[in-house]
């Protein structure tokens, strides 16, 4: 049947890993093409390599009792190839009404890397176009040996992944919650030791103003009486005392602030760098 445009390609889903991968969030036979068999299914195509792509297809419709293997020599039959492609098809999932027609917009469906001429499926392809349709063969039986694999994980597999998977969500989600608070607080002592810094600053300035006007006053007040000067030198020393142990106390805080701010920077970091 003739299919207009947009219309939908007649193949059918019976894809067996669709629901394990739809809970999980592992990914289904449709999404797996392009992560890394894709390169090997085009490697397929080299001439050195055509021996082991068409060895590892035999041996996969072997496994499952295929009625016959494909060859090099002489060149497979468009009735075995399509008898094969519709075999391996099957094996992840999916039906076709004609192969010629149909393959292509699975490929497509599938995120095949590889592309397949319609002509190639029509008539047994001549000997430079063989190995490109190999390479598709050799990809789908990439993909139906691993959805045999997932098929192959029972309900209490199944189940202890999903539970793995969810612990190890959850630990993500907590480590990084505990990673924003940390962030989080870092800034905010950051901002502290800031403000406790101003605030030193501050006192510094007021205390040299008042080492001063101390100095001015003293000058002022030189011939005044013995006891004055003497009260006044006394005050003056009090409060550069004061000022000075203020400092210190100061600064050894904001050196220890420094020191745990330098600590948390390092602590997340190396905690961020783990995760990745």
């Amino acid at each position: 049947m003739r299919r207009g445009r947009g219309e939908m390609p007649s193949f059918h889903n019976t894809n067996r890993d669709s629901d394990a991968s739809f809970c999980s969030g592992r990914p289904s036979t449709s999404s797996i093409g392009t992560a890394g068999y894709g390169g090997r299914a085009a490697a397929a195509s080299e001439p050195v390599n055509k021996q082991v792509a068409i060895r590892n297809i035999n041996t996969y419709l072997s496994s499952h009792n295929f009625p016959f293997s494909l060859s090099l020599k002489p060149l497979p039959s468009t009735k075995d190839i399509t008898a094969t492609l519709r075999f391996v098809v099957s094996r992840i999932g999916f039906t076709v009404s004609k192969v010629e027609d149909d393959l292509p917009l699975l490929l497509k469906f599938l995120n095949c890397p590889l592309k397949l001429q319609k002509s190639v499926l029509r008539a047994a392809p001549p000997p430079h176009s063989f190995p490109a349709l190999l390479a598709v063969i050799y990809w789908l039986v990439q993909i139906a040996d691993y959805s045999d694999h997932l098929s192959s994980i029972d309900g209490t597999g199944l189940y202890t992944l999903l539970q793995m998977e969810a612990q190890l969500n959850f630990i993500k989600n907590e480590t990084q919650d505990y990673f924003s608070r940390c962030a989080t607080e870092a800034k905010q002592m950051i901002v502290d030791v800031d403000i406790e810094y101003r605030d030193l600053e501050r006192m510094e300035k007021e205390a040299t103003d008042t080492l001063k006007a101390a100095e001015l006053k003293s000058r002022e007040t030189m011939k005044q009486s013995e006891e004055e000067i003497q009260m006044c030198a006394y005050e003056l020393f009090v409060l550069i005392d004061s000022v000075s142990k203020y400092k210190e106390n100061m600064e050894s805080k904001i050196s220890e602030a420094k020191k745990d701010l330098i600590d948390i920077v390092k602590f997340i970091s190396d905690a961020y760098k783990s995760t990745l």
